[in-house]
């Protein structure tokens, strides 16, 4: 699903063109946008 290994939580799908992480991750970003 992930086609690059990076330092980030985030990855990318190459079939459906979108960023993917698992919930937890999104969530910790969401909070982050909110301060």
């Amino acid at each position: 699903m992930l086609s690059r290994k990076d330092n980030s939580d985030f990855g990318w799908h190459e079939h459906k063109h979108l960023v993917v992480a698992e919930d937890v991750v999104w969530n910790s970003y969401i909070i982050l946008l909110k301060k």
